[in-house]
């Protein structure tokens, strides 16, 4: 239902329209509540643009879509590196928006804020799987600092694992 109001909407009024952009936002939304992560990137790849120039940047349509852009990129289970570090800039760049314009108490700020907390951790453990992968596959094709990281995770792994058996023998007694 609400790609058909998004696309009558878009053929009747066009796509900087503000019915037109607040409607894209709302199928971005279901799209992603669908688990649609492709479409509703997409979809908000092409709005965007269109809220910045009808809305402005500080708009809450414009700040929203943003917001559900950089979500989606998160969340897809197909989500790159490069997905990653385009979400964390994007909460990055909104949550300066947010904090200006709503104030650093609006829930949507906050929201933004602890989403972007949740991007930098789907960053860093991805850049650390990455980098894992990588060591055991080829050390030398790492750099000497990557080199040492992916020694310091790995043996962070390995410590892990013998506490988590040490636990279990103590349980088990």
């Amino acid at each position: 239902m609400d790609r058909d109001v998004y696309f009558g909407l878009l053929s009747l009024h066009g796509e900087e329209h503000r019915e037109t952009l607040s409607t894209a936002f709302n199928y971005a939304n279901t799209l992603n509540a669908m688990r649609r992560f492709e479409e509703a990137k997409s979809l908000l790849c092409r709005s965007i643009p269109a809220a910045r120039r009808a809305l402005g940047e500080s708009h809450e349509v414009t700040l929203r879509m943003s917001w559900n852009y950089a979500g989606a990129l998160v969340m897809a289970d197909n989500a790159t590196l490069d997905d990653l570090h385009e979400a964390v800039a994007t909460f990055e760049e909104i949550k300066g928006t947010a904090r200006r314009v709503l104030g650093g108490t609006h829930p949507h700020t906050e929201s933004i804020e602890h989403r972007l907390r949740e991007a930098r951790a789907a960053l860093r453990a991805r850049r650390n799987a990455e980098l894992r992968a990588a060591f055991k596959e080829d050390p030398s094709s790492l750099s000497a600092d990557d080199r040492a990281r992916a020694e310091q995770l790995l043996a962070r792994d390995a410590r892990k694992a013998a506490q988590k058996k040490a636990g279990r023998r103590v349980g088990s007694v």
